[in-house]
């Protein structure tokens, strides 16, 4: 690190805390000799939280997810063609065309067993690893 800066972390529940959730961590921020970096540093701070809960910062909470403004899922103006949102059974299903969505399933099916017949035509037949 150019600045001599890092911050050390230690994940799980280290010390056997009770209520501690499984994806806790707690370290420090410490300025460290880039020389000798197998050495402990100076702690500037420490932290500690979860990875979808919060973090703290030498005691003073900086994010939690119950206090964090929700954003909204938000469809893009453009999407790809291949987006599954298009499928025509998928379509047919929405709009509570049971068969034809059946009869659309149905007609991607074969021809998805129709490219695949032609690709283990040329390449062969696929097997797992």
């Amino acid at each position: 690190a150019v600045h001599g800066i890092r911050c050390r972390l230690e994940f799980g529940n280290p010390h056997g805390r009770k209520g501690v959730p499984s994806d806790y961590f707690q370290g420090v921020i410490e300025k460290y000799d880039s020389v000798n970096p197998d050495t402990a540093g100076e702690v500037l701070s420490t932290c500690e939280g979860s990875w979808v809960g919060f973090i703290d910062f030498a005691g003073v909470r900086y994010w939690d997810i119950r206090t964090t403004q929700k954003m909204p899922c938000v469809t893009p103006s453009n999407i790809l063609k291949s987006d599954s949102r298009l499928r025509p059974d998928r379509l047919a299903l929405e709009a509570k065309n049971i068969p034809e969505a059946q009869e659309e399933k149905s007609r991607m099916e074969e021809q998805q067993r129709f490219e695949r017949g032609l690709r283990e035509a040329v390449h062969g037949k696929h097997t797992s690893r």
